[in-house]
Order: C-alpha cells, then structure tokens, then sequence
C-alpha cells in the first residue's frame, strides 16, 4: 500500500462518514426537528390565545361579581324597604322606626345623641311624610357616615333640614340638627 491510496482511502472514509451525517442531519430536520419546530409554533400561538381568552374571562369575572355585588345591595335595600313600609303604617309607627335607625346608627358610630323629638307630620304627593328632629355632636366622618346612611334609605327616609354648627374648644366637634322625613302608607292608600 502506498501512501497515497491510503490518503486518499481515508478521505473517502471522511467523504462518506461527512455524507452520511450529512443525510442523517437532513433527515432528522426533515422528520423530527421540522414537525417539532411547527408543533411549538402552534402551542405557542394557541398558548397567546388562551392568554387572551383568560384576560376577557377575568375581566368577565369581575364585571359579573360587580353586577352581583350590586344586586346583593339593591337586594338587601328593597328588604330595609318592605321591613319598614311593614312597620310604618301611620306618623308615629314611621317616626318611631326611623328613630330605632337612627339611634343605633349614633350607637354604633360613637355619635352622642343630644335630643329627638317628633315634629308635626306632612305630605309628599298623595303619601303621608312622619317628621322627628335630631340633635347630636358629631365630627365630619360621623356627619357624612350618617348622611350615607341617609342618602341609601331615601325612597324611605329623607333629610329635609340640617343645621351644622362648629364649636371650638375642649370638645370640638359639631352641634348638628336635623330634620328627617319618613315615608309612610296610610291603610287603603296606593298613591295615585
């Protein structure tokens, strides 16, 4: 064996062993890493798109617990209503329900309760309006809890006067009076 058959014996060799791997890398793309490549392109597009279908749902979720939080409050509001239209069937049944309200709202807000006393009762429309006035001290977080409760009951309850006074001093706070009207259905009465 010369040399040169055996060189040119070896670069056959490397010829053949570079074509096979050649072959056998075009074949693994053709059949593995190509499908490969095109299935993750699609789970990758289908994985955007869950995203966005996840984002639309969660925004869904919350706009719908929204709306149920609504209804859960409009719900328990029109109960506060039917239990006192049930207990306010004339001037001094109405003043006396909007008394227990108010009182234990001051009760459980610290507000000190000074005086009430029930005024002369009125109309609204063809609907009878029980009056009582109240006089407590307050500061301006209990005043504006105690309009809130007000604002939210005002099919039932309404405020009709407010006199806000401040005091300096030792007990600073505010004297408040306040005129509250209450709805009430006389027997028989439907309105007009």
């Amino acid at each position: 064996m010369t040399s040169g058959t055996l060189f040119s014996n070896k670069r056959a060799k490397w010829a053949v062993a570079g074509i096979i791997t050649g072959l056998v890398l075009a074949i693994w793309w053709v059949r593995v890493y190509g499908p490969m490549k095109a299935e993750l392109k699609d789970m990758d597009i289908r994985l955007t798109e869950m995203s966005m279908k996840q984002a639309r749902l969660k925004k869904k979720i919350q706009r719908l617990s929204q709306k149920i939080k609504e209804a859960r409050a409009k719900a328990a509001r029109q109960q506060r209503i039917i239990r006192m239209l049930e207990l306010a069937k004339d001037a001094e049944s109405a003043n006396a329900a909007a008394q227990a309200v108010i009182q234990d709202f001051l009760e459980t807000n610290g507000i000190t309760l000074i005086s009430y006393r029930e005024v002369s009762a009125g109309k609204w429309e063809d609907y009878g309006v029980a009056r009582m006035e109240f006089r407590f001290k307050t500061n301006t977080a209990g005043l504006a809890k105690l309009l809130k409760l007000l604002q939210d009951s005002k099919d039932l309850m309404r405020v009709e006067s407010l006199t806000v006074s401040y005091r300096r001093g030792r007990e600073a706070g505010l004297q408040v009076l306040m005129r509250v009207g209450t709805l009430f259905f006389k027997a028989g009465n439907t309105g007009k």
